[in-house]
């Protein structure tokens, strides 16, 4: 199958590439890295670096804050890491830039439907993100407060149940299920996960996460970015995502019907979004779908916990800042006053973005301009570029959040002291960037991902029980290895593990 794949491909790149020629924005030609394949320019070399960080800090040392990129068959893209030119991008997003086909959207608008916060575009953005704000407001999010620690102190009560009847002093728990917390704080529904039980949407969510792409599948996947039909080709996890998007329907529907009914017992999302005139039946469902994803695809909880159980010195320092809550749960506003925890909370969405780029394509013709001046491959220097329509760029998170010329030798280390006394142990550099504490976990600007506020209490409320009662510690010890499987976000689990599980050791404080 891949030699014939290789054949009808190699067959036909001579004339597809003299068509990506002539089709292709006229942007001015920048310097790059050479391309080590045509059929797949650079995205393989990305994709299978250990070090994403290390190679694009490598490239803007060599080529500048903006260089160009091969994609396949020849296509050209832009390299963005310079600081002013990341503000500006971000700053017209959905206006001037939007998403290029991915496989990610594409998987999202099966699963939502079209028209989703996530892919809707100028003033329809707008106008989705103005009637949805409220269900992530701070009003709001005080209000999921309880719900969010009556769902950690049921994971509390199942691993002290399980101690007692346990004949060491420690379990193994699996500590990368929190779809309730979601499920009930937004939505009242609660999908039992935390209780052991897997209905419709967990189902299909723990197959998808079992299923690895195998090398051809992956090959398409490098070839969809230029080519998006290929991503309706019917690939091995397209009927699993059908099948989720049918369990979601199910949940969306009994929304609904319990709305119109009247039942008050639902909580602000649902409530905000089915007592909205200006939403169809059809956008409450797609918008209600996009919430519960966002939720799914949580991933900062499980990164947080791993990097902790690796880090028994930040565990213990931790621990001791929430020692002073003994006897009760820190409220809402004394866990956003809680410096460690913040610091934690800071430096695991760093070294974990759910994402590893934000890709953009120019809606139209739109002039960046650059913190840093470069030089064009023909050798003029310049302080700006202009970008023509249809022009694809490149946002490497990895660079942003992890490299060594911005963050320092220490950059891929987990060290949340970096954060502590207002950041005073950041370099200079760090502060030119933008997004969420100089971060781009978040992204920026109109798209800056509106459950950010979510996330982080969620964060906070977990593991501010979570590390009072428990020692957290690696399945096999400091010498455990992990991967990443990716659905909706880079999900940690145990290299050679099968499913999205991620067991660790877990024992009471003493």
């Amino acid at each position: 199958m891949d030699y014939l794949l290789g054949t009808l491909l190699g067959g036909a790149s001579f004339v597809i590439a003299a068509y990506l020629v002539l089709r292709r924005p006229r942007t001015v030609r920048l310097h790059g890295p050479p391309s080590p394949s045509f059929l797949y320019g650079h995205m393989k070399q990305i994709v299978n670096s250990s070090n994403q960080a290390d190679l694009f800090d490598g490239w803007v040392q060599t080529y500048g804050g903006v260089h160009e990129i091969r994609g396949p068959l020849g296509t050209r893209r832009l390299v963005v890491c310079d600081p002013r030119a990341m503000s500006h991008l971000f700053s017209l997003d959905s206006w001037k830039y939007c998403h290029p086909p991915t496989l990610q959207l594409s998987e999202l608008v099966k699963l939502t439907g079209p028209g989703n916060l996530l892919v809707a575009l100028g003033e329809s953005h707008r106008r989705l993100r103005k009637i949805i704000n409220p269900v992530f407001g701070p009003a709001a999010l005080k209000s999921y407060a309880p719900v969010m620690y009556d769902c950690t102190h049921k994971v509390f009560a199942a691993w002290e149940q399980g101690l007692q009847g346990s004949t060491s002093d420690e379990i193994l728990a699996d500590v990368s299920e929190w779809f309730d917390i979601i499920g009930l704080a937004a939505f009242s529904t609660d999908f039992r996960s935390l209780d052991g039980e897997e209905g419709p949407v967990l189902r299909a969510l723990s197959a998808i996460g079992h299923i690895q792409p195998s090398p051809l599948v992956t090959r398409i996947l490098l070839l969809a970015q230029t080519f998006p039909m290929l991503l309706k080709l019917p690939l091995p996890r397209s009927a699993l995502v059908s099948n989720l998007s049918d369990a979601m329907d199910l949940v969306s529907r009994g929304l609904t019907a319990t709305a119109k009914v009247g039942d008050e017992t639902h909580s602000s999302a649902f409530r905000v979004l089915f007592n909205a005139d200006a939403l169809s039946s059809t956008e409450i469902s797609v918008q209600a779908k996009s919430i519960l994803l966002a939720g799914f695809a949580t991933t900062a909880i499980k990164w947080a916990l791993l990097q902790l159980s690796m880090h028994p010195e930040q565990q213990d320092r931790l621990r001791a800042e929430l020692s002073v809550f003994s006897s009760s749960d820190p409220s809402y506003d004394e866990l956003n006053a809680l410096p460690y925890l913040e610091a934690v909370v800071s430096e695991s969405l760093r070294l974990h973005p759910i994402i590893d780029d934000a890709s953009r394509m120019a809606l139209e013709d739109n002039v960046l301009p650059l913190e840093t001046p470069i030089r064009t491959a023909y050798g003029a220097l310049t302080d700006k570029l202009l970008i023509r329509k249809g022009t694809v760029i490149s946002v490497p998170l990895q660079f942003t959040n992890l490299s060594k010329s911005v963050w320092g030798d220490d950059a891929a280390e987990f060290r949340p002291e970096r954060w502590l006394d207002d950041g005073k142990g950041l370099q200079s550099s760090v502060e030119q960037y933008p997004g969420y504490h100089h971060t781009m976990s978040f992204l920026d600007g109109p798209r800056t991902c509106l459950g950010k506020g979510f996330a982080l209490i969620e964060m906070k409320i977990v593991l501010s029980l979570l590390i009072r009662k428990f020692v957290f510690a690696p399945l096999n010890g400091r010498e455990t290895k992990y991967e990443t499987a990716f659905f909706l976000g880079k999900h940690p689990k145990v290299a050679g593990e099968a499913g999205n599980t991620l067991p660790m050791r877990v024992r009471r404080v003493e």
